[in-house]
């Protein structure tokens, strides 16, 4: 992430935590240590993130409708790192709803960036996530509430952390995200995991979303010019995961995301909650101007290179506030001056979009507040061959690792 906004508050802030005992991490707030210019060596410090328990609610989508929804409680363990920007956590979801699903998942996720909420004041840490649901046995009707396919089932999302230091019972509060998508992204010819026929489910999909004060409703487009945030690349190296390094990021300096048009993923019918856009945008690079963007034609599924799910928005006082939440997935193609090799393109991305709640980014050209947060990142997943080095490859489907990540500000 890129320093924070304002010297005054950050002292003031900084002191505020300091003076918490240190079982009270990870309340603390700060620079992430990924803005030490572009390509160069960063100095990740993150913080502590605990287990979390919250409330939420599981949801059958059937033609981009919702079918059933149901109420769960779900349990993320503490994340453990394994990778300078990348850990790995237990997903545990229990059912609270007659006939709600049992999951537990290994979760990857993938840190994205930082802000500061401009209501609470409170810093935000946002994790790009993916998976495997592996469901326990469920009695309903045949496609809702587990896919018509034998475990497992991969999901992508993202979850938001925040707390405040300075409260006298200090908490985590998460906001959190899962879907198993229509099936001719998660299970198409392009999919790490190809089916056919109804097993594929390419009229439904599946979604768990916390905390519980969510709508599944079609909110509004993410769309609009950009000059902030950046694009941060990790090195996997020829013997992944040993040779895996972070790099720092590169500012981005120009972009916008256009609508195009409107559908039913997966189905002919059209003007529903999905939108289909066009991104491109320029980073810079050591004083030189490197272009990204969304790669239209690869895949007849998403025409235009990249296409959001307006999932719903949550309603309420409570953490995240009053948010409209998006979920990506598309083809993106980085003029990459930080590789040391050829890097695979299209790269296959996923990640999500959130507009309301507003918060102030980190050395900002102006201390203007964003509303939007589009967070996306590359999808390599493990070749079959089981000869070593690992051999990671650009498709969907299947639990990924990431060596790219996208934050970009849209505004509307």
């Amino acid at each position: 992430m890129r320093s924070l906004l304002n010297r005054a508050s950050i002292i003031l802030t900084l002191a505020a935590a300091a003076s918490l005992s240190s079982a009270q991490v990870p309340c603390w707030q700060g620079d992430d240590g990924f803005d030490t210019g572009c390509c160069n060596t960063p100095h990740p410090n993150l913080p502590d993130f605990p287990e979390v328990k919250v409330s939420g609610v599981y949801a059958c989508m059937l033609n981009c409708d919702l079918d059933r929804a149901y109420k769960v409680d779900v349990k993320l363990s503490k994340l453990d790192f394994n990778l300078c920007d990348t850990a790995v956590a237990e997903l545990n979801v229990f059912p609270v709803s007659l006939g709600a699903p049992t999951i537990n998942a290994k979760i990857i996720a993938k840190y994205s960036r930082t802000w500061i909420d401009a209501n609470t004041g409170q810093q935000v840490w946002r994790f790009l996530l993916n998976g495997d649901w592996q469901y326990g046995p469920v009695i309903g009707t045949f496609g809702c509430p587990t896919p018509p396919h034998a475990n497992p089932s991969h999901s992508i999302g993202s979850i938001d952390y925040t707390c405040d230091p300075t409260g006298p019972v200090p908490g985590t509060q998460v906001a959190l995200n899962l879907s198993h998508m229509p099936g001719c992204l998660t299970h198409g010819p392009l999919s790490a995991r190809p089916l056919l026929g109804g097993a594929a489910h390419n009229d439904r999909s599946y979604h768990l979303v916390a905390p519980s004060n969510f709508v599944f409703t079609a909110g509004n487009d993410i769309a609009g010019p950009f000059k902030e945030e950046a694009i941060r690349y990790s090195e996997p190296g020829s013997l992944f995961p040993s040779t895996y390094k972070c790099l720092s990021e590169a500012p981005v300096i120009d972009g916008e995301l256009t609508s195009v048009f409107k559908n039913c993923l997966c189905t002919t019918l059209s003007g529903g909650p999905w939108v289909h856009s066009k991104l491109g945008g320029k980073v810079d690079c050591g004083g030189g101007s490197f272009g990204f963007g969304s790669v239209d034609g690869f895949d007849p599924v998403i025409p235009t290179g990249l296409a959001g799910y307006r999932l719903g928005s949550w309603v309420g006082g409570t953490f995240p506030g009053d948010v409209e939440l998006t979920v990506y997935a598309g083809y993106m193609k980085y003029d990459n001056r930080c590789a040391s090799d050829d890097q695979d393109e299209p790269h296959r991305v996923f990640g999500v979009g959130t507009l309301g709640t507003a918060g102030y980014l980190f050395n900002t050209p102006s201390l203007q507040p964003e509303k939007v947060f589009v967070d996306l990142q590359d999808s390599l997943v493990q070749s079959p061959s089981p000869t070593f080095p690992v051999v990671l490859k650009p498709l969907f489907g299947a639990p990924a690792w990431s060596s790219l990540v996208w934050n970009l500000n849209p505004r509307p």
